[in-house]
């Protein structure tokens, strides 16, 4: 044990783990970020249910009740750059932690402390590539922290598309026409979440709710880890 215990400090000292944001190295354990770096992430501070931005970006064009998110999305903030980790680098011990970090601020309560988590479809091409989906592995994760059921066969993406990146809200609109697409028989009864890394413009999370609105009467929500202001 002793041996062990050395060998493990002798790697920590040769090879210490860097923050995520900073790059400066931690100074141990499990956390993936300094505390000067995770005190200035932009928290959004908001409350689950319509009052607040991303919830009144959605209204009056989805069914939507309730709507939270963790992040402001700032381009070239530091927040930015970890979320462009999380999303395209699979910085899935990052995307743990910031989880984790929300539990402690917000849990389901009354209806939907029996909800269901519907993440936002894969590209079937690159989670093949990458063994990895940022809102499926969130999903999964906020299942674990609030044993919640997470359902991944309600709702499919057929097939690619342009990235929607660099466009505008309308264009990111005809770009996901008849790209998603509901399995009635796999879709839960009860109240269902959907699931997104980050929110843009809402055109994918309108979609997607749109989607579960045709085929239920059941409550909907959105949780988001960023949405973009």
């Amino acid at each position: 044990m002793i041996r062990c215990n050395v060998w493990k400090d002798l790697q920590s000292w040769l090879y210490p783990e860097l923050c995520s944001a900073c790059q400066k190295p931690l100074d141990g354990g499990d956390v993936p970020l300094c505390l000067p770096c995770e005190a200035h992430l932009p928290y959004a501070f908001q409350s689950f249910g319509p009052a607040n931005a991303l919830f009144r970006r959605l209204e009056g064009r989805t069914a939507l009740h309730a709507a939270l998110y963790f992040l402001e999305y700032k381009r070239s903030s530091t927040g930015a750059e970890l979320l462009h980790k999380i999303k395209y680098d699979t910085h899935l011990k990052l995307l743990q932690y910031l989880l984790w970090q929300w539990a402690r601020e917000w849990k389901p309560s009354g209806i939907w402390e029996s909800a269901t988590l519907i993440p936002v479809p894969p590209n079937r091409w690159q989670s093949r590539n990458r063994g990895y989906h940022a809102a499926s592995e969130m999903a999964d994760e906020l299942s674990r922290i609030y044993g919640l059921n997470v359902c991944h066969n309600a709702l499919v993406r057929r097939f690619l598309t342009r990235s929607q990146t660099r466009l505008n809200r309308l264009d990111r609109w005809a770009n996901l026409n008849a790209v998603y697409s509901i399995r009635r028989k796999h879709l839960p009864p009860g109240p269902l979440i959907l699931v997104d890394d980050v929110v843009t413009t809402g055109a994918t999370a309108e979609r997607c709710l749109s989607l579960l609105q045709s085929e239920t009467d059941s409550p909907l929500a959105l949780l988001s880890l960023a949405y973009t202001l």
